[in-house]
């Protein structure tokens, strides 16, 4: 389209425009002494044509259709029912086609589409809530209330209620308080499923924040006793909600149950995770136990982030045969070399750990990787570069525009 308009040819981009989607017509309509354009445009009908699913593009249009003028176009765009077509999978989308809808003065359509919105997807609602909070839009948010979503919302999965319990917490002064109220009285912690420690971690996290004791205390103890063991990550971060939440039993109850035995050894990000929190709990038979089963002989070696993570756990909880074990393993030579910050962090961890030897051998992995800048941040290699890299990989001699045949 812009190309178009470069060109001259403005019957065309306008052309295109109607045929691409509705965001592209606002923009066109949006654009400074696009008059004629505008009017071209216009003269097309784009609201006829407009697909309606993308509720953030035909929120765009309704507004751009409004601020220029185009009261005829508005109506027509609203005589097609976008809230009837909208599409719900983004919230902050629908809060903007909310709020576009109510500035055209189509408040019938903006409660036929807020009355789309799943009352028992509790992530959704409070998807929605969120973004119907920060656009101010209030009265809306109030209306969403009023529907009673904590009567109807599922309460098997522990992140999506934990989100709601927060989305309504925020809204205590426009009658989140009492929604907040009726979804505790429906006793949340009883239903959760376990199968995600984290996520469990979050909702016991949430319930604390709403005040309600009680249930923090029955849900920390049921997923100390019952949470799936073998991912290190989520297990790690149940255990520092627990202790976030002043779980104190739960935690000694959820280290009888012996995760160090039972976590899987393969992702050295979540094994340092898991390493961390153990030792920030105070269990060190915990550490102990998790390093004898030799996690730097198991831990897959591609991340050079994750691996780095883990090198740095090793280091943290003392832990220098690990380290050597890990190093002994050349994840230098291993790493994957597609992201250039996360080889930054290997080489950093590399450096800390003093294998120089490892540091320079991946440090010349990476101009064949395509990550010369990277390898010219190291020692002087700025300076020493300058002129660019011989194929034998020594530096290349100093040259000048005149040089070059």
């Amino acid at each position: 389209m812009d190309a178009l308009q470069l060109a001259g040819a403005k019957d065309q981009a306008a052309a295109l425009a109607v045929r691409a989607a509705p965001s592209a017509v606002a923009r066109l309509l949006g654009r400074a002494g696009a008059g004629d354009q505008a009017a071209a445009l216009l003269a097309r009908d784009p609201a006829a044509h407009a697909a309606l699913d993308n509720p953030a593009a035909v929120a765009g249009l309704l507004d751009a259709l409004r601020e220029a003028g185009a009261e005829d176009q508005v109506a027509a765009l609203l005589a097609r029912d976008p809230a009837a077509h909208a599409a719900l999978d983004n919230p902050y989308a629908v809060a903007g086609l909310l709020d576009a809808l109510r500035r055209a003065g189509a408040e019938d359509q903006a409660a036929a589409l807020a009355a789309r919105v799943a009352l028992d997807d509790p992530s959704a609602v409070a998807g929605l809530l969120d973004a119907l909070r920060r656009a101010g839009a209030e009265d809306q948010a109030a209306a969403l209330l009023a529907r009673d979503p904590a009567a109807h919302a599922a309460l098997d999965d522990p992140a999506a209620v934990a989100r709601l319990l927060d989305a309504l917490w925020e809204l205590w002064w426009t009658g989140g308080e009492d929604q907040v109220a009726a979804l505790l009285a429906r006793d949340p912690a009883a239903h959760a499923i376990l199968d995600d420690p984290s996520a469990v971690a979050g909702l016991l996290v949430a319930l604390r924040r709403v005040g309600a004791g009680d249930q923090v205390a029955a849900l920390a103890a049921r997923a100390a006793a019952h949470a799936a063991l073998d991912d290190p990550s989520a297990v790690a971060g149940l255990l520092v909600a627990l202790r976030r939440v002043g779980a104190g039993d739960q935690v000694a109850a959820l280290l009888a149950r012996d995760p160090a035995a039972h976590a899987a050894l393969d992702d050295p990000s979540a094994v340092a995770g898991l390493l961390v929190a153990l030792r920030r709990v105070g269990a060190g038979d915990q550490v102990a136990a998790l390093l004898a089963r030799d996690p730097a002989a198991h831990a897959a070696l591609d991340d050079p982030s994750a691996v780095a993570g883990l090198l740095v756990a090793l280091r943290r909880v003392g832990a220098g045969d690990q380290v050597a074990a890990l190093l002994a393993r050349d994840p230098a030579a291993h790493a994957a070399l597609d992201n250039s910050s996360a080889v930054a962090r290997l080489l950093d961890a590399l450096r800390n750990a003093d294998a120089e030897g490892q540091v320079s051998t991946l440090r010349d992995r990476l101009p064949a990787e395509g990550l010369f800048n990277l390898f010219c941040e190291q020692i002087n290699h700025r300076v020493l570069y300058r002129f660019g890299r011989e194929p034998n990989g020594t530096p290349a001699p100093s040259w000048g525009w005149d040089d070059l045949n």
